[in-house]
């Protein structure tokens, strides 16, 4: 019997298992692209999170307690816990999603809260010491280097901590 698909048909692709193995941090603007609304509407992610606000406030709402947050404001979401985050226009900080599953996780999950967390960091060197990581992880993301997934890795685990 033959076959009723097309000859020019492709096959399906396999996703991508390297996306959520690797650490991703983007900005505020770039998280929102699409809309204000993908962080003010209440939603679950399948990735451990953490909001680093570093101008601007608003609120937060996560596991049904609000919260003001500002700048220099820290807020950890663990994976498939129900969250919003309304911050306002001015508002500029990064979101860094921790790996999912598989390797990167293993090394990440053991130093991850188990519960969301709200810090408020007013020593201005550890305000400096997690924007620095932060920002070492996202050049990492943008280089070529061949060798940047485990550098990733340890920049992630490093933020954990």
């Amino acid at each position: 019997m033959q076959s009723l698909k097309s000859p020019h048909a492709k096959a399906p692709q396999p996703p991508n298992p390297v996306g959520p193995l690797l650490p991703k941090v983007q900005s505020l603007a770039q998280a929102t692209r699409a809309g204000d609304w993908h962080l003010q509407w209440l939603h679950c992610s399948d990735h451990p999170l953490l909001y680093w606000i570093t101008r601007g406030q608003g609120r937060a709402l996560v596991q049904g307690v609000r919260t003001g947050v500002g700048a220099h404001n820290a807020i950890f979401v663990p994976a498939g816990c129900l969250h919003a985050l309304d911050l306002s226009k001015q508002s500029i900080g990064l979101v860094l999603r921790f790996p999912a599953h598989g390797a990167g996780f293993d090394q990440c999950a053991q130093h991850l809260p188990k519960t969301p967390c709200h810090l408020r960091i007013n020593d201005g060197a550890k305000q400096g010491e997690l924007t620095a990581l932060l920002d070492a992880l996202a050049r990492e993301q943008a280089s070529p280097n061949p060798l940047k997934d485990p550098a990733m890795q340890a920049w992630a685990t490093l933020a954990a901590l």
